[in-house]
């Protein structure tokens, strides 16, 4: 069996259940035992997550092209419109150009009253 390229430490338990979150947001989940077989659930570019079992790298990668490659609306009803502004909000140009840097430590002093100890 080939093995799966993911580090160690990217494993996370839930009782029998171990699952790993990849930089691609792909979550691989091994259910326990001794199988050599994972679900992977790969994003696909309409916002839904597609389950896959995978063995292997080759099988992990063939996960990810197929959900990249996905043109269902999942049954969501998108009209050009819906598309146009869901591709606006997602892969904006400005990114954080246009945001205000927020101090803490100002907003507190602005908001912070003293508070009374309770009298028990």
């Amino acid at each position: 069996m080939a093995r799966l390229p993911i580090p160690v430490l990217a494993w996370h338990a839930t009782g029998p259940t171990a699952y790993a979150r990849l930089a691609d947001t792909t979550i691989l989940v091994h259910a326990g035992g001794h199988r050599s077989e994972f679900t992977a659930w790969t994003p696909c570019p309409n916002g839904a997550h597609h389950a896959a079992t995978v063995t292997s790298a080759a099988t992990l990668h063939t996960a990810r092209l197929a959900a990249t490659d996905c043109t269902s609306t999942h049954g969501t009803p998108t009209t050009p419109a819906v598309r146009t502004l869901a591709d606006a909000l997602t892969h904006s140009d400005t990114s954080t150009a246009e945001t205000q840097a927020l101090n803490v430590t100002d907003l507190r002093a602005e908001h912070d009253e003293p508070k009374e100890h309770p009298q028990s």
